[in-house]
């Protein structure tokens, strides 16, 4: 999260007026938060410009946001997963008795784009996987097409929603 801020607070040194963004926070004693955060660029006549930064606690809403979500890809994935980027692993998800063989997610995508993933599509899902360590957004989701057991070509999205740190939840 540290690059996100840096980035945001050069955009506003280097002529943006204001930015609002959502980063983690670490406290002493170790606790994960959520806060948004506004900057904002002034001037006073006659000084030099001023940097005012207002800090909001919204780990509460992300939470909700992140239940909410889970509880909709519940509702109508075909598949679940939950995926642990720290430890590189992913464990199917079965919502009626929340069991699954836990394996190794790289190997796991590497696979499924070889063999289910559309054949034109799969540049596009390897590039969203292989980014998705560096992107904070609590949710993100691509649009592609699986080959279907019936041999035709099937539309399907994949999203993943980060939960806390490194863990997410894959549904297709």
């Amino acid at each position: 999260d540290l690059l996100l801020v840096r980035n945001n607070i050069r955009l506003v040194v280097e002529g943006e007026t204001s930015r609002t963004f959502e980063h983690r926070i670490i406290r002493e004693d170790g606790s994960v938060r959520w806060v948004q955060v506004v900057l904002k660029r002034f001037r006073y006549e006659g000084e030099e410009d001023t940097l005012l930064s207002v800090f909001t606690d919204i780990t509460d809403q992300v939470k909700n946001q992140t239940r909410m979500y889970r509880e909709a890809l519940l509702s109508y994935m075909d598949e679940l997963y939950e995926v642990d980027l720290a430890q590189d692993t992913i464990a199917a998800k079965d919502h009626r008795n929340n069991s699954g063989d836990v394996r190794s997610f790289s190997s796991f995508i590497s696979q499924w784009c070889m063999h289910v993933v559309a054949e034109g599509d799969r540049a596009d899902l390897q590039a969203f996987f292989a980014d998705i360590e560096n992107d904070e957004r609590p949710m993100r989701s691509i649009r592609h097409h699986i080959y279907h057991i019936s041999g035709r070509e099937k539309p399907v999205e994949t999203v993943m929603i980060r939960s806390d740190g490194n863990r997410c939840l894959m549904g297709v």
